[in-house]
């Protein structure tokens, strides 16, 4: 299990290599429509979007903490230990219940740009 684990894996890096900049390019701008703090979500972004050990996991992330003004991961719990990890975003204010109902609304957003963005590429191809 550990092979195939690890080779599916490295797969989700491959395949999701572009998808995970789009997605966070969609959320940058998802975030001025909402006039949420698109600034700081870039300025997070191109500081934070490596610091998972994923390539690709913490480009989304970073938007939302910095759309959001949120500190994201850090450290964590696994079968009873504490690993340490980066966090991402500066430390602001506590996360909230509304925090959880902003960032879906980022998320939705983005998907409406990316669908205008596919349909307009697919009109404009073909």
């Amino acid at each position: 299990y550990r092979y195939f684990g690890e080779a599916a894996a490295r797969l989700d890096d491959v395949l999701n290599f572009i998808p995970a900049r789009l997605s966070a390019g969609l959320m940058i701008a998802a975030s001025f429509l909402l006039r949420l703090d698109a600034r700081n979500a870039f300025r997070i972004y191109r500081r934070d979007h490596d610091k998972h050990a994923s390539p690709n996991s913490a480009h989304t992330e970073s938007v939302v903490a910095g759309a959001l003004r949120l500190q994201l991961a850090g450290d964590a719990w696994y079968f009873g230990k504490k690993v340490r990890k980066p966090t991402i975003g500066d430390a602001g204010k506590e996360a909230e219940p509304e925090d959880i109902k902003k960032a879906c609304r980022i998320m939705y957003v983005a998907t409406g740009l990316g669908l205008v963005l596919l349909v307009g590429l697919r009109v404009l191809l073909f």
